[in-house]
């Protein structure tokens, strides 16, 4: 047997292993030891001299956050620290071993969680590699969960405490970190298109987000802030897009995207949100959601004549309606009103004229238009109208002097006279009578 073996076994204290991220030690009487102090644990040999053996077990799964402690402490420190129990004791420990604690984290210090943290009630304990304003960035070994060692960032508040070197005086100060702080985005606005709004099929649009910064850090292009797509339909924007200029805590920043609709019609969804690359996304997620629709035709923009004004005093008025055949539309629908009208079904004709309209009346037409590729029609035109049978009075006559005609060439009867009235406003025939000086008709 090893001499570490021997002098594992002197000792009939027992240690018991816990089920939580540390191994527990307990006095268990009159039973041997069943969680010895072991020479290995999740790939890692005790092999380095520091004047002690690691006096912790190693878990089922392979692996022990004060086994790790202990043994980075020995091999870093050249340190073999006493046992100081279950992780949550470590911290008041040490300062009675000489080993001295503060709040400060420092590289090559011992991160302690008294059980108050997120590690349970057993606490915790991990080997500092590095740290900012914000976190503390650890490697550590737990009881449970993985095996072996790893690497793991925790923020500062995780740890009460931290334990350093033996003789190597007070922790610096940490230098301010130009990236520190906390990464936190709210949504502020966003611009259309909007939730459900309707866009053609390829259609080219941009789309805006305005995102107030609350949290602690600035963002910046040397940290990494980015826009970044975040899952869903892209519209065909880049993945990332980088902050620009700073935007410190409290500012808003708008990202403006050029984006394109899908070609085939549905509904799509896309989310974004902030990110520092490299670290991970944080903040409200955003998104936009389109209807990509097949156009539907033009509305029409009729025109009705009454063909007969003038012409015609009865029934069977001619009247023609011209809807004309707006874009992406092929069939028309004339909606015809008035006393004798009659619709005209879906044609392809561009102008309707009904003939058995009955005088005296306002005729009215409505038109919609249809596309057949598509099976969308247009919203309808509206009524337009046009009075038939207007009877409106023309203005009076004004008729000029009878000219004499046979003045000089005839001295008989059957002499000629011209009568000349223009015709007035409102007319289209005059009436012509001609009366002698005693006030009788001439034939």
């Amino acid at each position: 047997m090893s001499m570490r073996g021997t002098e594992r076994l002197k000792s009939f204290r027992l240690r018991a292993v816990t089920l939580f991220r540390c191994s527990l030690l307990l006095i268990l009487p009159l039973v041997p030891s069943v969680a010895r102090g072991v020479y290995s644990c999740g790939g890692t040999n005790d092999d380095f001299n520091c004047g002690a053996d690691n006096p912790y077990p190693c878990c089922s799964n392979g692996g022990n956050c004060t086994w790790w402690a202990w043994e980075q402490a020995c091999r870093n420190w050249v340190q073999g620290l006493p046992n100081w129990g279950n992780a949550l004791s470590w911290l008041g420990n040490a300062p009675g071993s000489g080993w001295p604690t503060g709040s400060t984290p420092q590289v090559g210090s011992i991160a302690c969680d008294t059980g108050n943290g997120p590690f349970g009630s057993l606490g915790h304990v991990a080997w500092v590699t590095g740290f900012d304003s914000n976190n503390v960035t650890v490697t550590e070994q737990w009881c449970d969960g993985f095996y072996g060692n790893r690497t793991a960032t925790y923020s500062r508040s995780s740890f009460e405490g931290y334990i350093y070197k033996k003789g190597g005086g007070t922790p610096p100060t940490p230098t301010p970190n130009p990236c520190g702080g906390t990464d936190n985005a709210t949504y502020v606005s966003d611009s259309w298109p909007h939730d459900g709004d309707d866009l053609s099929p390829n259609q080219s649009f941009q789309k805006s987000w305005t995102m107030r910064n609350s949290g602690s850090s600035t963002w910046k292009n040397s940290c990494n802030h980015k826009w970044a797509f975040d899952g869903g339909q892209q519209f065909g924007a880049p993945e990332y897009t980088d902050v620009g200029g700073d935007v410190s805590p409290g500012n808003n920043k708008t990202w403006t995207l050029n984006m394109t609709a899908p070609s085939t019609p549905g509904t799509y969804t896309g989310y974004w949100k902030t990110d520092r690359n490299g670290v991970g996304r944080f903040g409200d997620s955003v998104w936009i959601t389109i209807d990509v629709i097949n156009p539907k035709p033009d509305t029409p923009n009729p025109s009705i004549q009454w063909l007969d004004q003038g012409m015609n005093t009865g029934d069977n008025q001619k009247v023609k309606v011209d809807c004309g055949m707006p874009s992406r539309a092929n069939q028309l629908y004339y909606d015809m009103s008035g006393g004798g009208t009659d619709d005209y079904g879906w044609t392809g004709d561009t102008s309707y004229t009904d003939t058995g309209v009955s005088d005296e009346q306002t005729v009215q037409v409505n038109c919609q238009a249809y596309s057949s590729s598509t099976g969308l029609y247009s919203d309808w035109s509206g009524w337009r109208s046009v009075g038939v049978g207007d009877r409106t009075q023309p203005d009076s006559p004004s008729p000029q002097a009878p000219t004499w005609d046979d003045q000089g060439a005839n001295s008989g009867d059957n002499q000629k006279v011209t009568s000349n009235v223009p015709l007035p406003s409102g007319a289209s025939q005059i009436q012509h009578r001609l009366y002698r000086s005693d006030g009788t008709q001439l034939q």
